[in-house]
């Protein structure tokens, strides 16, 4: 399991389901991609994250990189 992504509010991380089927039993794949769509559902960036990431690159604009 793997992140990808570059953290930005564009592209921001993810977590891909691009494993064998045959890697996994039918429940068990079933709760790995429930617990990967919950995990990529965490790492989305909050509308407050956006709006203070927004602010400080125009306010410090240095820093936003």
């Amino acid at each position: 399991m793997y992140l990808i992504g570059q953290n930005s509010i564009g592209y921001p991380w993810n977590i891909p389901k691009d494993f064998p089927k045959n890697a996994l039993k039918k429940d068990d794949r079933d709760k790995f991609v429930k617990f990967i769509d919950e995990e990529n559902l965490a790492l989305q960036w909050t509308l407050t994250e956006k709006a203070i990431f927004l602010a400080s690159s125009i306010m410090l604009p240095p820093f936003a990189k």
